[in-house]
């Protein structure tokens, strides 16, 4: 007999929710596209809950493949889910947190606990904790004496928040502050400390911990123990970690105290063969949202998340409709989540106490017999009343001022309960439970619940290297050639392509005179800029009637200028977008790099002079990349401001920043012995070469008819800020010596000292014909005169490296250049040099080229290899991962 076929993987749609984290949330999907289950039977669905960081454009492009749903606002956790589980059409549905990542085969035993348990309606899995954890055994000297934990520390990183309480431990809540629940040790308790991930190096983490106590006390992991005793009532103990590090459950399903509350099964247990007999399916009360495989037919049956829950115990509500319906939920320990410890705020996000009480509440109310309800409302009143009692009454009557943090809190969870128990009592009545959340709704949460902004990125010891970058003057000028185009290839490569570097894009706001996060349609701009303006109007003729002239001498006067820029201040205040002040930098944390990139010398709030100093005394590292320091060994060819504020920002940076970036030998040379000078730092140089692929990223739609009208031209193609260092004015005069048969197209916006050459050009008896300067440029349009162009001249001065030149070379162009700077060291043999002010030499050598490609008119092949910008961005990322 033949054996039959195997059966095809059942379709399951794996759900993953993001807000402001598409980081956090591409190392999630990554994971899952990683999963050992057929692609064609793997529906990945990644929800953006109204990100306002751009995280919805930078996972549009991380994830081309899989669904991406916006919704316009945040939603929370509950309606976000089931906007993605409304439209589904398969038979399984998978939630998987975005701050967890799975193992390649986690799917297949939690589709078979389901297929094996037809009355199963959920299968959980086993989530671990990312971290590996060694143990502390902390013992007080005395009987009956206790010591209070206040901070442990591993290799000078803070975890006193990640610690997990085993036996002999207790977390007693604090008196005054909400949600902080101490660590108490009576005589002898153990703690499970996370460390890093072993290495290769086999050196111990160091970990420091600090007790309140008035008695010695001993700790020890592993072999190592030391003891030290009180000094002004503090403990401090410092020694290695010799423990064996270890895995520990975060969860396996999830169940209720005897007052309903829900909690975690096993968690801070260690993974090991006591989940053996759990491995298959054993059936538990419920499951965590964070990590979970639901059974679509029982959702048909019950309904999905309450929305107006928000986030927290809507899937305890959900389970327990669940067992209430005769769907159980079933274990697979076999099938194995990590859950990033500390990734997401949990309960330090301060509307976590509101929704976590409150749904507790309404989850009983719903859900729960009489007895289950009285038990809830008695230990709700208990937890809440002592502190009233104490922080509150008791000081009111001791004529003391009362602190009202917790009680504030409480009285806003009594009152959302009591506004949301008459809709929560009636769902119990006629089935109304099993509709709950089949119909898309905006109303979320509470009118109690104050919305918050998203955090900044944390760095980690084991994450990513945390890098802030200023991309203020590329995002402003529009422009894309030159720095600008350096900073858009490399940021946009970091962001999209190196999970190891969390980049944090970022621009100064004058308004509130610090820096602030992009918001979606920055982000959008960044990835896909629009067309380039590549050089204003012709200045208007007219001089300006007298009272106006009056007028700009009264608001000259310091005193009026002041009142004025402040008043234009409040005004752009009131009409900014609101979501701009959820977005502010108060600053960059510790451990974090900025990373310097974009033209931040014209930024006068913001001087590196004093800025980098400060940076590097909180523990930021400052990667700063310098294309040239042309403003300082030449500055006659710069606006002497720009020339003064840039000798000050490079003073900076190789006095202060940790690296120094630039992009040739000659750049690099030159920034050596500036900082040789006196007082300069000992900044270590790098080098790194940068790309020269096709510019236009994005589908866009070249200028039809500006290439319409270059059909047939001979064409002569010059790119680059029209300013005296680039010496237009040195290629008109050869364009001028040469026949009539060429067409000069100038790309270049007009930079500084430019009247004249701008007065030349649009003066020119050849403007708008054989002379032609486009009034603005997109990546597709100049990607399509490269193409076009017989001879790309760049006639500088001087470059400190010399983009032109490059991008030329790579669409198989010929290239006349000058041999100022590092012109020749980055063209090599392959360019046509010419002496900068030798305008007949120039011309000559144009009027060759233009027979060469005559003669041979197909473009000839890129004579060698050139460094593309994936090529720059891993050589960047390198320097920043150092």
């Amino acid at each position: 007999m033949t054996a039959s076929p195997p059966s095809p993987a059942p379709l399951v749609q794996v759900i993953v929710l993001n807000w402001n984290a598409a980081d956090l949330t591409s190392r999630c999907v990554r994971s899952i596209e990683a999963t050992d289950w057929s692609r064609e039977a793997l529906d990945l669905v990644i929800v953006d809950n109204g990100s306002i960081d751009g995280s919805a454009e930078v996972l549009a492009r991380r994830h081309p493949g899989w669904t991406l749903i916006r919704n316009g606002a945040n939603l929370g956790f509950a309606e976000g889910i089931n906007r993605a589980m409304r439209g589904g059409r398969s038979a399984f549905v998978a939630l998987v947190n975005n701050d967890a990542v799975v193992d390649p085969d986690w799917l297949d035993p939690l589709v078979g606990a389901l297929e094996t348990h037809p009355t199963a309606g959920a299968a959980a899995p086993l989530v671990l904790f990312d971290r590996w954890f060694v143990d502390v055994h902390l013992h007080v000297h005395d009987t009956g004496a206790r010591g209070r934990v206040t901070s442990v520390e591993v290799n000078g990183h803070d975890r006193w928040a990640q610690v997990l309480c085993l036996e002999g431990v207790v977390r007693p809540p604090h008196p005054s502050i909400p949600l902080r629940l101490e660590i108490e040790v009576a005589h002898d308790g153990k703690l499970a400390v996370p460390i890093p991930a072993p290495d290769e190096s086999g050196d111990d983490p160091e970990l420091t911990l600090t007790l309140h106590s008035d008695r010695p006390v001993s700790a020890r992991c592993g072999a190592n123990e030391v003891t030290a005793n009180p000094v002004d009532g503090l403990v401090h103990l410092s020694l290695a970690a010799d423990d064996p590090p270890q895995r520990r459950i975060n969860s396996l399903g999830t169940a209720l105290t005897t007052w309903c509350e829900g909690y975690e099964r096993h968690l801070g247990d260690p993974a090991g063969p006591h989940l053996e007999g759990e491995a298959t399916a054993g059936v538990v009360p419920g499951f965590t949202g964070g990590g979970v495989l639901l059974r679509t037919a029982a959702l048909e049956d019950v309904g999905l998340f309450d929305p107006r829950f928000f986030m927290y115990y809507e899937d305890t509500d959900l389970s327990w409709r669940m067992r209430r319906a005769g769907w159980d939920t079933v274990t697979a320990a076999d099938s194995v989540l990590y859950h990033q410890l500390g990734a997401t705020a949990g309960s330090s996000w301060p509307g976590f106490f509101f929704l976590n009480y409150r749904n507790w509440l309404l989850t009983v109310a719903r859900n729960g017999s009489f007895g289950d309800g009285r038990r809830a409302m008695g230990a709700a009143w208990g937890n809440s009343w002592p502190f009233v009692r104490r922080n509150v009454v008791g000081r009111v009557r001791r004529l003391q001022r009362p602190n009202t943090a917790i009680a504030v809190r409480w009285v806003k969870v009594w009152a959302g309960t009591k506004a949301a128990l008459p809709r929560t009592l009636a769902s119990r009545l006629g089935g109304r439970w099993r509709r709950i959340g089949r119909a898309p709704t905006e109303v979320v949460g509470s009118r109690f619940l104050k919305p918050t902004g998203p955090a900044l990125p944390s760095p980690e010891p084991d994450g990513p290297t945390v890098v802030f970058v200023d991309v203020t003057d590329t995002l402003a000028s529009r422009w894309r050639a030159g720095i600008q185009r350096a900073v858009s290839e490399l940021v946009t490569r970091l962001i999209l392509e190196h999970p190891e570097v969390s980049v944090v894009p970022m621009r100064w706001s004058a308004l509130d005179r610090c820096y602030r996060r992009l918001d979606g349609a920055e982000t959008e701009a960044l990835f896909d800029p629009e067309a380039m303006p590549n050089h204003p109007p012709a200045p208007a003729a007219a001089d300006p009637p007298g009272w106006r002239r009056v007028i700009t001498r009264v608001a000259a006067v310091p005193a009026v200028r002041e009142r004025i820029d402040e008043a234009r201040r409040l005004r752009a205040l009131r009409q900014r977008p609101p979501h701009h002040a959820d977005l502010l930098i108060d600053a960059i944390p510790a451990g974090a790099t900025l990373l310097d990139l974009d033209a931040t010398w014209n930024l006068d709030d913001a001087p590196r002079s004093r800025w980098y100093p400060q940076l590097q005394q909180s523990g930021v590292r400052v990667v700063s990349l310098l294309h040239d320091v042309l403003p300082v060994t030449h500055p006659e060819w710069f606006d002497p401001n720009l020339a003064r504020v840039f000798q000050a920002h490079v003073a900076a940076a190789v006095g202060h920043a940790d690296v120094v970036v630039t992009s040739s030998a000659y750049s690099a040379a030159q920034i050596a012995g500036l900082a040789a000078g006196p007082g300069r730092g000992a900044a270590t140089i790098e080098q790194i070469a940068l790309g020269a692929d096709p510019v236009a990223r994005a589908e866009q739609p070249a200028d039809a008819a500006l290439l319409a009208s270059l059909a047939g031209r001979r064409v002569i193609l010059v790119v680059g800020t029209l300013e005296p260092r680039k010496n237009h004015s040195g290629l008109l005069n050869a364009f001028d010596r040469l026949g009539t048969d060429s067409t000069l197209v100038v790309v270049g916006r007009q930079g500084w000292k430019a009247d004249d050459i701008a007065q030349r050009i649009r003066g020119h008896e050849a403007f708008g014909e054989a002379l032609r300067w486009p009034s603005e440029v997109n990546d597709a349009t100049l990607d399509a005169l490269y193409d076009l162009a017989d001879v790309v001249v760049v006639p500088s001065h001087a470059e400190g490296y010399g983009l032109p030149v490059v991008e030329a070379l790579r669409h198989g162009c010929l290239v006349v250049s000058s041999t100022g700077g590092s012109l020749p060291e980055v063209g090599g043999d392959d360019v046509s040099y010419v002496d900068a002010t030798a305008p007949d030499a120039f011309a000559a050598a144009i009027d060759a080229a233009l027979g060469e490609r005559e003669s041979t008119p197909s473009a000839p092949t890129a004579p060698r290899d050139f460094p593309t910008w994936d090529d720059s961005a891993d050589a960047l990322c390198t320097i920043l991962r150092g």
